[in-house]
């Protein structure tokens, strides 16, 4: 084993411990190697994903309903639940009572954790959205985020030396969120080294 693979064991197994109180080992003798796999990915899913639902998890984490209500049975007392609609949302800390005081614009990949982690998109993406954003065999899209809403889709053309980047609202938008798209755009292009050049299509 390397250096730096000691030095990773050593960070995974502070982390088990501080955050269940037991090391690796222990965690595993107290439940079983695959329940404490499950409640590793618990912990994780709904710290990285909440508010969330128990159904959500399921989904993403590939489990049985009935495997993970187990799950979250463990680390339920680490969490905060809301019910909206009749549906129950887990997720760390207090309440979410977060207000953007400002306009946000993200042009996300297909497949992104943004959409994908969740079985129920309908808090950022509306119904009259979704077959435009998901094919009907199940082809995630790259889409367009503004104020944290689904609201267009993005793709990119790369030539040698330039990326044409090509905006496709779902509903106009107003100059500042264009100007917004832009400098996300333009910031892309910086990371890769490349003249940006925008394009909004209807």
């Amino acid at each position: 084993m390397t250096l730096a693979e000691v030095s990773t064991l050593r960070l995974y197994n502070q982390k088990i411990s501080t955050t269940f109180g037991k090391s690796p080992g222990e965690l595993v003798g107290s439940m079983g190697a695959m329940q404490a796999q499950d409640l590793i990915m618990a912990k994780r899913y709904f710290t990285c994903h909440g508010p969330a639902t128990v159904k959500d998890f399921s989904w993403w984490s590939g489990l049985s309903i009935s495997d993970s209500k187990k799950a979250l049975e463990y680390i339920k007392p680490e969490l905060i639940s809301e019910t909206i609609d009749s549906a129950q949302y887990w997720f760390p800390g207090p309440s979410p009572d977060y207000r953007p005081d400002k306009d946000s614009v993200f042009l996300l990949p297909a497949y992104d954790e943004f959409l994908i982690g969740y079985r129920n998109r309908s808090a950022s993406l509306s119904l009259t959205d979704n077959p435009k954003t998901v094919s009907i065999n199940g082809i995630f899209r790259p889409v367009i985020i503004v104020n944290g809403q689904v609201s267009g889709l993005w793709k990119r053309v790369s030539t040698k030396d330039k990326i044409r980047i090509e905006l496709s609202f779902f509903k106009p938008v107003n100059k500042t969120i264009l100007s917004l798209s832009d400098k996300v755009a333009q910031r892309f292009g910086k990371f890769v080294d490349k003249e940006v050049e925008v394009n909004v299509t209807s």
